[in-house]
């Protein structure tokens, strides 16, 4: 079936999210991310439950369970913890190729992308579409949560 939920599984199922979610927050101005501010939390926790309802999504469309595996193994590799800390997703960041710069506090810690915007767009421009659309989505629910001052 190669309708545009078995064209995402692909996406997701190459273990590409995070580069790919970097690539698009890259792509929009982001260059580092301070993983334990709460409201980088926020976004992070939004980013898990869009993950979650994409399985819903396609498991609604009469897809079997193997063709969301790869979905609810990301999220579950990137779900916070039970008392809200980030270390997943702060363990997925650091391995897809960011790199750590210390300010002498672990909560002002920030994890600074090692991509450039032309290389992010580049990369995402060679995404298939409804996967890129479901990435801009993310992103941007993401960048909503993030962004918000209290």
């Amino acid at each position: 079936m190669a309708d545009a939920s078995s064209t995402r599984t692909a996406g997701i199922a190459s273990g590409s999210f995070v580069r790919d979610f970097i690539a698009k927050l890259v792509s929009e101005g982001y260059r580092s991310l301070p993983p334990r501010d709460p409201h980088v939390g926020r976004g992070l926790r939004r980013v898990v439950e869009m993950l979650d309802e994409e399985v819903s999504r396609i498991l609604e469309q009469g897809n079997a369970i193997g063709t969301v595996r790869p979905w609810i193994e990301t999220g579950n590799r990137l779900r916070l913890s039970s008392t809200g800390g980030v270390e997943n997703w702060e363990h997925a960041l650091r391995a897809a190729q960011p790199a750590t710069t210390s300010t002498g506090s672990p909560g002002r810690e920030l994890l600074t992308f090692g991509i450039d915007e032309e290389r992010a767009r580049s990369e995402l421009d060679h995404l298939d579409p409804a996967y890129r659309e479901f990435l801009n989505s993310v992103a941007a629910e993401f960048i909503a949560r993030a962004d918000r001052a209290e």
